[in-house]
């Protein structure tokens, strides 16, 4: 009976999976239709400018981008380095198999012919592929049978739901019914101050490093104040206390730290990487469905560059 050695997937491969399946919904024609009408309806209900709008949109934007690209940056090279030492493993352990070998055969004394201690370039080969192939396997386990996993990228394709009933319904809602203007801004305050507090719990529950969680935590709370700022600023329609303030409550607890308390047990890796790439793309969405933002992709993209380069320094 051949021995089978199972190769554990590194936990960086499980943001991977994260990527793929944001790409498939974010970039799908659906949500880049409702993300381009829930800016459109933004900048109606607020009376925005173009000029307005298109610094809304983008400095989340930017921000979200820049930590995700630079998460890919440093987990594409540790994926590389984990390549490289699961198959230096592989080889070890069947060299000292073969070296177990020779030493029992020399020790019946009734052996003549003895295995080499070195392996056959083509048997190598077969060993890196069976390395890649259990390892493609394992991820494909952990997207179709991982139910925690699964339920985690739901809730964040939900939350970001949330965001957009949060800036563009209960505003409406508010047109309807005549609200005053001072009730939305202290609204939008609550919210955005709740949703820092989610990113500071998320970052705990993960247990991500001081520098990672510290940035992080960061950028959310820049992205966030200048919505809120902005929003503030520019609004002509206001909105309910009690609605933003319940739909902050569901958003922290339902949707964003219930499964990441439970996913923590599995994999820590999966609740920051997934949750940076569900809000990069579905930014980078609203980027392409928008073509008062696509004039500007030139000095977006050079921001970006800029932000990767200042983390990466540090």
């Amino acid at each position: 009976m051949a021995d089978k050695t199972y190769y554990p997937v590194d936990s960086r491969y499980s943001w991977f999976i994260a990527a793929v399946c944001c790409l498939v919904f974010a970039f799908s024609l659906s949500q880049a239709r409702i993300i381009g009408i829930i800016l459109v309806e933004t900048k109606s209900v607020y009376n925005i400018s173009d000029e307005t709008g298109v610094w809304i949109a983008i400095l989340p934007s930017v921000l979200a981008t820049a930590v995700v690209l630079t998460y890919i940056t440093q987990s594409s090279y540790k994926v590389s380095l984990f390549w490289r030492k699961q198959k230096k493993v592989a080889k070890s352990s069947v060299n000292d198999k073969e070296v177990f070998t020779v030493s029992l055969a020399n020790a019946k004394g009734g052996e003549t012919s003895l295995k080499m201690n070195s392996l056959p370039s083509s048997q190598e080969d077969s060993q890196d592929t069976e390395i890649t192939s259990q390892s493609l396997k394992d991820m494909l386990r952990l997207l179709f049978f991982n139910r925690l996993f699964v339920v985690f990228l739901i809730s964040s394709f939900l939350m970001m739901q949330g965001y957009a009933s949060s800036f563009v319904i209960f505003p409406l809602f508010a047109e309807e019914h005549r609200i005053a203007k001072y009730h939305l801004s202290t609204a939008f305050i609550i919210y955005g101050v709740m949703d820092v507090l989610s990113r500071i719990l998320q970052g705990w529950v993960t247990n991500q490093n001081c520098v990672s969680a510290l940035f992080q935590l960061g950028i959310a709370s820049i992205a966030t104040a200048c919505s809120v700022l902005l929003l503030t600023s520019w609004a002509e329609k206001e909105a309910l206390y009690v609605s933003f303030f319940f739909l902050g409550v569901f958003h922290t607890t339902t949707m964003s730290l219930l499964p990441l308390v439970i996913l923590e047990r599995i994999d820590k890796s999966i609740a920051p990487f997934a949750n940076g790439i569900v809000l990069c793309v579905q930014s980078l969405s609203t980027v392409i469905s928008s073509a008062i933002l696509r004039k500007y992709i030139i000095y977006w993209l050079f921001i970006v560059l800029i932000l990767c380069a200042l983390y990466g320094l540090l």
